[in-house]
This record gives C-alpha cells, structure tokens and sequence, in this order.
C-alpha cells in the first residue's frame, strides 16, 4: 500500500513504479484532484480499478464519473464496507 497527499502525488509515483493493482481516491484532494489523478492513472494502468471516496457528492465533474459505473464510497464509511467495495471492485480485474 502506498499513500500520497495529492492526486499530482499519485503521477509521480507512477512514473516510478506500476505495480499496483488498484487506486483508492478521494474525489477532492489539494493541488490535483481525485477525478484527475483516476484518469492518469487509467491511461497508465486501464486494467486496474478505481475507487473513488467523498464526504461530497454533488461535484458536477464528478457525477459524470459515477454515471461511467465508478466505484464509489460515501465518507464516512465502516471499514467492513470499505472492504466489501473494494474486493468486488478487485473481482473485476482480469490478469
């Protein structure tokens, strides 16, 4: 597991190492957001899921993301459920 602080965090780990098998975002994050940092992440990684999180869902950019079928968790969550998102979002994946 890796953390970072921003969604611009998560593209310069990906420039350094693609061995993930899933990202776990928040939809607002400072500097480059959660929507954005999922899309560069995709382009890197398309076989990969994303799960995005937020305390907030009426972000109008990030409605249509959640219309495409994103996974999604709402703030705040037991973590027995943010579990349950997570391995059904991994079940998908093919190898």
């Amino acid at each position: 597991m890796v953390s970072c602080a921003d969604g611009g965090e998560v593209i310069e780990r990906l420039k350094v190492d693609r061995d993930f098998a899933l990202l776990l975002t928040d939809v607002v994050m400072p500097n480059l957001g959660g929507v954005e940092a999922a899309r560069a992440f995709s382009e890197i990684l398309p076989n990969a899921p994303v799960v995005f999180m937020s305390g907030y869902i009426d972000d109008m950019l990030f409605s249509r993301e959640l219309e495409s079928g994103a996974n999604f968790v709402q703030k705040p969550c037991a973590s027995s459920h943010l579990i349950e998102v997570l391995e059904r979002a991994l079940e998908g994946v093919t190898h």
